[in-house]
């Protein structure tokens, strides 16, 4: 397994990791009628806007892994409020309760997120200023317990 920073050309691996783990680290694509969706939320955002912060980790499957970081969570939300979430509202409608009938909660609760972010209190993001997501799909996990990481 190799660890190396994210190229442009892994956004679509990315997606897919972060859905094949979006169910608490178990396939989550029956619960999205749009495979990107959660990708949206959890993963493209930090590797858009903090590419220096995103690292994945290829393994002989293929991009299995992910570390996605904000070094200063505050400034990061502000970004997602002017730059990443208007694109994204105009896209995915606040699902009406009719709507949300036909979706699994997980799709409900990302929708709403999209519409409705929760920002991190001041004071939280006073003692913790950066967060990060890290995601390995199954196979990736056996070769990181099997002690196989390296970094070149």
């Amino acid at each position: 397994m190799r660890v190396r920073q994210v190229r442009p050309g892994d956004l679509e691996d990315l997606y897919r990791v972060c859905l094949l783990t979006a169910d608490s680290g178990e396939d989550a694509t029956r619960l999205y009628s749009d495979p990107k969706l959660v990708g949206h939320l959890y993963v493209a955002p930090y590797a858009i806007f903090e590419p220096s912060l995103a690292f994945v980790a290829e393994y002989t499957e293929g991009v299995g892994a992910y570390v996605v970081a904000a070094l200063d969570t505050a400034a990061f939300e502000q970004r997602l409020k002017r730059d990443w979430w208007p694109g994204l509202r105009a896209r995915y409608a606040d699902p009406s309760a009719e709507a949300a009938d036909g979706m699994s909660e997980a799709e409900q609760e990302v929708l709403h997120r999209i519409h409705h972010p929760s920002y991190l209190r001041p004071e939280l993001v006073q003692d913790y200023p950066s967060h990060l997501h890290v995601d390995l799909v199954p196979g990736c996990r056996d070769v990181v317990w099997a002690g196989g990481l390296s970094r070149r």
